[in-house]
């Protein structure tokens, strides 16, 4: 199992120190980018939160979706999900992208 090295924020807060107001944010702020390892609580807020759900990826466009089923070799399920793991990503969202970007090439 590998271990991170605690940044300053993280060994702070473990030590219990109380913080009120603004400076809580700040902390709190700084906190999350240091554990996810960013540099602007944009990223860390993304990479916090996960992948988009299929609300916030509908929200950009005005499609409903669809569920789609078929039935595909069990050494594929294994492919993609490593695949799909090397990415971050879930094998429906590795999916979705892979048939978006046959159906739009850019």
């Amino acid at each position: 199992m590998k271990f991170r090295k605690k940044g300053p924020y993280e060994n702070q807060a473990r030590a219990g120190v109380h913080l009120e107001g603004a400076e809580a944010q700040e902390f709190a702020n700084n906190l999350l980018m240091e554990i996810t390892g960013t540099q602007s609580m944009e990223e860390a807020r993304e990479i916090f939160l996960g992948r988009p759900t299929l609300e916030r990826e509908k929200s950009k466009s005005k499609d409903k979706t669809t569920q789609v089923q078929l039935r595909i070799p069990q050494s594929w399920k294994k492919r993609i999900d490593v695949a799909a793991k090397k990415q971050g990503s879930t094998r429906s969202a590795y999916l979705r992208d892979i048939i978006r970007t046959a159906i739009f090439p850019s």
